[in-house]
C-alpha cells in the first residue's frame, strides 16, 4: 500500500466512526413549529425543517410560552419535544418514564423504529393510491 493511501485510511475510519455514532444518536421529537413528528441527529434540534425554523424565528410567540414553562421546570425545550414524541409513538412507555424507572434515551431505538414504520406505511399507501389512479 502506498504512503498516500495509508495517510488517508485513519481519517476515513474516523469519518465512518462519526457516521455510525450519528446514526446511533438519532432522536425523534415533535417539531415546535408544525407539531409533526421529526427526527434529527442534533441533540438540541426543535424544528423539522428550515421552513419551520424560519416560522419560529418570525413568530417567536409560538415558542415563548413553552420556553417559560421549560425554564420554570429547569428542562430543555428539546427534551420536552422528545417526550411529546414518546407519548405519541409509544404511549405505553409514558408511565415508565414518568415514574423514573426508565429514561427517554432508553426508548430512542424503539421511537426511531416506530417513526420509520409510520413513514413506510405512509409511503406504501401513497404508492398504492398512485397505482390505482387513472
Amino acid at each position: 500500500m502506498s504512503a498516500a493511501a495509508e495517510s488517508v485510511t485513519p481519517a476515513r475510519k474516523r469519518y465512518m466512526q462519526r457516521s455510525r455514532e450519528k446514526a446511533q444518536a438519532r432522536r425523534v421529537f415533535i417539531c415546535a413549529a408544525c407539531h409533526l413528528l421529526a427526527d434529527s441527529t442534533r441533540a438540541h434540534a426543535i424544528t423539522c425543517s428550515t421552513a419551520c425554523r424560519v416560522r419560529l424565528h418570525r413568530n417567536p410567540e409560538l415558542l415563548a410560552a413553552r420556553n417559560v414553562a421549560c425554564e420554570q421546570l429547569q428542562v430543555s425545550v428539546s427534551s420536552v419535544l422528545e417526550a411529546g414524541a414518546l407519548c405519541r409513538l409509544l404511549p405505553e412507555a409514558e408511565a415508565a418514564v414518568r415514574d423514573g424507572t426508565r429514561t427517554i434515551a432508553s426508548y430512542r431505538p424503539q421511537m426511531c423504529a416506530a417513526l420509520d414504520r409510520l413513514l413506510f406505511e405512509a409511503l406504501a399507501e401513497r404508492s398504492a393510491a398512485q397505482a390505482t389512479a387513472p
